[in-house]
């Protein structure tokens, strides 16, 4: 019944309130070309994302730890990060489908699959995918670095309009064979120096198109990398915050009548250089409820509206 519940939402509107509202949903076929979601098969073409990411759970270590796992997307939100609603088995036949027992259906009933979402920051789609690092070249657009004194730089916009041209998964999926089929070592690394791309187990699945389906987390986007970005680099960087003010800002903070059931209290404000160990949660938490009261007096109206801006776009998407 839950895998059933998203053929019967109603949106009278354009706004984006779920993947099922995605282009990719509405989009995605079959091998025949008829769509593969659709009402008539809600709740057995099963639809599923890809979450993963990669640690080091010891400060001293260097010692990875990766997870990969799947989703239904079928289910409410509510319901698809529940540890019963996990999966963590082979997906590679699930595309074809087969017969299985289910409560509504005691003789059996024909389910299939396909992933049609990754969901994580971009070093662990690129591990999925086996792109060329994100500092070289983009893996949805036909963007490279340039390189500037051996580094690779991203700068200059007099190109701009030739940036947004999206890749050809088909070219895409030959060059990674391509590779795949390269004789020596360093014939592989010239390969993937010109084309961005290396072999994955992935491109078995011939439906999965990293290009459209790869995404990066609100996690990882929002909070440790824009969050972080716009108060490391702009505020503590160009001198708007110094250490006065981040004292100040922590004091203010303290004073906060704050539910403990929200998060954690950002207590670090004023140690080093500033926001010392915020990890994801911290950033969210300062972003959404403290940075405007505790901040808001030391900015400019442009920094102001920047603040203001951001704190808005991550309240919807993390609504």
């Amino acid at each position: 019944m839950l895998c059933r519940k998203w053929s019967e939402r109603k949106n009278r509107t354009e706004a984006l309130f779920d993947i099922y509202n995605g282009r990719v949903w509405k989009s995605f076929t079959d091998d025949d070309g008829a769509l593969f979601f659709t009402k008539e098969f809600a709740d057995t073409h099963i639809r599923l994302m890809l979450n993963m990411d990669w640690f080091q759970p010891f400060v001293n270590s260097q010692y990875s730890v990766g997870v990969i796992y799947a989703i239904f997307c079928n289910l409410p939100r509510n319901e698809r990060f529940k540890p019963h609603n996990i999966l963590t088995l082979a997906l590679n036949h699930l595309w074809n489908g087969y017969f299985i027992k289910t409560n509504e259906h005691n003789n059996g009933q024909f389910v299939c699959s396909a992933i049609i979402g990754c969901s994580s920051d971009i070093p662990a789609f690129q591990k999925l995918c086996d792109f060329i690092s994100a500092c070289i070249a983009c893996y949805r657009y036909y963007k490279s670095a340039n390189f500037i004194n051996n580094q690779p730089n991203f700068g200059g916009f007099a190109d701009l309009d030739d940036w947004f041209v999206e890749r050809d998964i088909n070219e895409i999926r030959e060059k990674a064979s391509e590779w795949k089929q390269c004789a020596t070592e360093e014939a592989r690394r010239a390969h993937v120096s010109e084309h961005h791309v290396r072999w994955s187990e992935i491109y078995r699945l011939l439906y999965f198109n990293p290009v459209c389906f790869c995404m990066v987390d609100p996690m990882h986007c929002l909070f440790l990398s824009v969050a972080k970005w716009i108060v490391m680099k702009l505020c503590i960087g160009e001198g708007i915050l110094n250490n006065e003010k981040l004292k100040i800002m922590q004091e203010r903070a303290d004073i906060i009548k704050f539910p403990s059931d929200l998060g954690h209290r950002p207590v670090r404000i004023a140690t080093s250089e500033g926001f010392s160990s915020f990890m994801a949660d911290i950033w969210k938490t300062f972003i959404l409820i403290f940075a405007i009261p505790i901040t808001w007096s030391f900015l400019g109206y442009i920094d102001q509206k920047i603040l203001a801006y951001f704190m808005r776009a991550c309240k919807i998407l993390t609504n």
